[in-house]
């Protein structure tokens, strides 16, 4: 069975979080970008997704951001979550979830 890499759980989390607290319109989902920090100041992981929904949900991407970042803090390998400029969203994984999965390359 495969490990579901980080970026599938935190796609899938903002999509999940941005449904539960705002009103999505029906259709498909609005493109955003989620992948490595272009800086690691920044964290292991940014995304856009509160600038991409701005226009949507008709609500600064600042407040989109803050609104996601209690539950992306809740998820269990999140070190912490910060908001840069007018909605950048910064991800930093907690060491356990890299060493967690050294160990299981390891014992194969």
């Amino acid at each position: 069975m495969m490990d579901t890499t980080p970026l599938e759980v935190l796609k899938e989390s903002l999509f999940h979080l941005l449904r539960a607290g705002h009103d999505l319109p029906a259709g498909d989902p609005v493109p955003f970008r989620i992948g490595p920090s272009p800086e690691r100041k920044f964290g292991h992981f940014s995304t856009n997704v509160a600038m991409a929904y701005a226009k949507v949900l008709k609500t600064p991407p600042r407040q989109i951001a803050l609104s996601l970042v209690k539950g992306l803090e809740a998820l269990p390998d999140i070190e912490s979550v910060s908001i840069e400029g007018a909605g950048f969203i910064n991800m930093l994984l907690k060491p356990s979830y890299f060493q967690e999965r050294v160990l299981r390359i390891l014992q194969g």
